[in-house]
């Protein structure tokens, strides 16, 4: 359940995931739901960092915790060039600086691409 109105959105999806999504649905067909439990019945949110650390362990792997996944999705994001703007709702957030200050961790050569894009358009 999200913490806050925000929270409740609808994320638009990259053609390749709609994509992905589809087939798992093609291959799935008998399957109510498209992301069940190991029961077959509705994934409860709770659990789902229980298997991750077994997962890791099996692909050799660094342990990381379930939220890992969110700051990494959002260092990725930024790194792509998406708009910050777009990643705050994306995340559910109500407001951009919380985007900014919890979630965005620039990678140096990002930070550098972005001076190297200001000295070129200052020196002409």
């Amino acid at each position: 359940m999200p913490k806050t109105d925000p929270g409740f959105r609808t994320i638009p999806l990259d053609t390749r995931t709609i994509e992905a999504l589809r087939d798992h649905r093609r291959r799935h067909r008998e399957e109510r739901l498209v992301f069940p439990d190991l029961k077959g019945t509705l994934f409860n949110p709770e659990n789902q960092s229980k298997p991750l650390p077994s997962a890791c362990d099996e692909a050799g792997l660094k342990e990381i915790r379930f939220h890992d996944l969110r700051h990494t999705y959002a260092t990725l994001a930024r790194r792509s060039w998406m708009d910050i703007k777009d990643l705050s709702v994306r995340l559910g957030h109500e407001n951009v600086a919380t985007t900014m200050n919890l979630y965005q961790h620039i990678p140096v050569d990002m930070a550098r691409e972005s001076a190297q894009s200001v000295a070129d358009y200052i020196l002409g």
